[in-house]
């Protein structure tokens, strides 16, 4: 058995276009301004805007120095 090679008379494929690169911006949504304003009236809890693990640090800072003035570190802090 001889097997048949054919040829196609169709026109060539068009060219395949590379798909497009995604370019991915990364920048801080935050915003600074905020940042600042959330810290200076709600302490330790507006940290956590800015920083989540500044925020728990403060949080516990807070707390200890708290314990240890008998409250009265809170209207510093």
């Amino acid at each position: 058995m001889a097997s048949s090679v054919t040829t196609s008379n169709a026109p060539a494929s068009e060219p395949i276009a590379a798909p497009a690169k995604t370019v991915i911006v990364v920048a801080d949504t935050r915003n600074t301004g905020l940042e600042i304003v959330l810290a200076v009236f709600f302490g330790p809890l507006g940290l956590f805007y800015s920083s989540i693990l500044g925020g728990f640090v403060m949080l516990v800072v807070s707390s200890l120095s708290a314990l240890f003035t008998l409250g009265m570190s809170i209207v510093i802090t």
